[in-house]
């Protein structure tokens, strides 16, 4: 992110790290919404998140991520 210069290019930093994570990494959140670029207004349009929208739901799904108990973390005995 340090390297992006314009909001446009953070942006789709973000969105690559999203689609990472769904695409790639079958992360799974419960609220499904977390992946989305877009939100819906009040009058049916849809409007791109901003930056700081984008990078909240990375971190999000990051502090998610950090939090779960996986069945490697299990057999190894790490909590």
């Amino acid at each position: 992110m340090q390297r992006c210069q314009t909001d446009n290019e953070r942006q789709e930093a973000l969105k690559s790290q999203l689609r990472f994570r769904k695409g790639v990494l079958k992360q799974k959140y419960r609220d499904s919404k977390v992946f989305n670029f877009t939100q819906r207004s009040d009058i049916g349009k849809y409007t791109p998140l901003s930056v700081e929208e984008l990078t909240q739901n990375l971190q999000t799904l990051i502090k998610d991520c950090l939090l779960e108990t996986t069945q490697e973390k299990q057999n190894e005995g790490v909590p």
